[in-house]
């Protein structure tokens, strides 16, 4: 092992599950070092991405009952309890009770952190928002991730309305929540998420509340996560007739912007970010006799071939699209799966996070506890006593150096 050169070690490395990698990290301390490395870990996660090793997280829409191993978080029942988000293999999971418990976990490694409360503070006057959003993702100028949560308190008047908003921004790299510039943007609906791509948070948004929805006329709004501006998306050129409603959505890393009219969906998918003629279309009829009925779909992702799509229908199926054979089928799930459901992408990834919990709850040795552990078997080995612990350290350790032989073997 010792002849291979570090690039080619690390070469090796970044195409091993995080499973592997995790049992791998007991084995010496510089291979934790290489594993636990920053630039490792963005190496492996370019590798997860390219070669698509995404699962999909689903979390039940309504809880009546909540599971106790649903999610890593305490889930109340009748809670608003879910996923607000995925990014680079991180899930942000809301426990909305009276007041929301916010983690971010990572499904691989199985760390979780949870988030510091923030009081939302409404407007005098007000003693609750009117709605509340939220949006995950990274910001790549700053080598950090965020969560977005935007409050809006809507007053009535008349035909249009007035709001205001409030919008927090939590740092992972801070472990902190600060206040930004108000969102100048209406959200016109409850518990829509921000889409995450290209950098940018998007919603469906409104220039102010309109009480005739008739004359609506909705926008797509984007909050650059770097610069932590709002700017709007040029649409497309639309060509359908008739009413629609819109929804956001991500496929292959673009963004998309979806009209369902009720017997066909058309959805259009952005290029080139930000171009507005780089707009693609995809026209899809829904075929009450196959899938009975679809009223709204959510892309997921591509078949690695290419020739199909992965959307969830209605929040309540999984289905592929032939855009080719113009056919859908279901997508078979083993086990159970709740009624109504809503689903994220999730890459396998080792991403760290802050916090010193895991799933189960357990918290993680310190660390001068680790090292009075380690300095104790070290003298029972320098001084030649038996030791159960010490053996067993020892047999674990060999078994690990075992297969990072054999691994290296098997590609050099």
């Amino acid at each position: 092992m010792s002849t291979l050169p570090s690039d080619v070690i690390m070469d090796i490395l970044s195409r091993l599950p995080v499973k592997t990698l995790l049992r791998f990290k007991s084995a010496s301390k510089p291979w934790r070092d290489l594993i636990d490395c920053p630039y490792f870990i963005k190496a492996h996660l370019k590798r997860s991405m390219d070669r698509g090793d995404y699962n999909l997280s689903l979390s039940p829409k309504y809880f009546e009952t909540v599971p106790d191993n649903a999610v890593p978080i305490k889930a109340q029942q009748h809670s608003r309890t879910g996923a607000l988000g995925s990014c680079n293999g991180l899930l942000c999971l809301l426990d909305g009770g009276e007041e929301d418990n916010i983690a971010l976990w990572n499904p691989s490694t199985r760390k979780l952190q949870t988030l510091p409360f923030t009081p939302i503070q409404p407007p005098r006057g007000l003693t609750v928002a009117t709605l509340v959003s939220y949006g995950f993702g990274y910001d790549s100028v700053n080598d950090d991730y965020k969560l977005v949560r935007m409050a809006q308190f809507t007053y009535s008047s008349g035909l249009y309305g007035s709001f205001e908003s409030q919008v927090d921004v939590y740092s992972l790299k801070m472990n902190s929540w600060r206040r930004i510039q108000d969102f100048p943007y209406y959200l016109p609906v409850e518990q829509v998420h921000g889409e995450l791509a290209c950098g940018a948070l998007h919603w469906i948004v409104l220039q102010r509340p309109r009480w005739n929805i008739n004359i609506i006329v909705s926008l797509v709004a984007a909050f650059d996560l770097g610069l932590e501006e709002y700017r709007e998306v040029p649409l497309p050129q639309f060509l359908g007739e008739g009413c629609f409603v819109m929804s956001l959505g991500v496929l292959g890393g673009c963004l998309c912007l979806l009209c369902h009219y009720g017997d066909h969906v058309d959805m259009w998918v952005m290029k080139e970010y930000g171009l507005k003629e780089s707009w693609t279309i995809l026209s899809i009829v829904l075929d009450p006799q196959v899938i009975c009925p679809i009223r709204y779909l959510q892309p997921l992702t591509y078949s690695k071939n290419g020739d199909q799509i992965l959307f969830v229908g209605n929040n309540s199926k999984i289905i592929w699209y032939d855009f080719e054979k113009k056919k859908f089928t279901d997508f078979q799930i083993c086990g159970n799966i709740p009624k109504y459901f809503e689903v994220d992408i999730c890459l396998e990834s080792l991403v760290p996070i802050n916090g010193d919990v895991t799933s189960d709850g357990k918290k993680q040795q310190s660390s001068e506890k680790k090292m009075r552990k380690k300095r104790s078997i070290v003298m029972l080995e320098f001084m030649g006593r038996s030791s159960k612990l010490g053996r067993k350290r020892s047999e674990r350790i060999k078994r690990r150096r075992g297969e990072i032989h054999n691994v290296l073997s098997y590609f050099y």
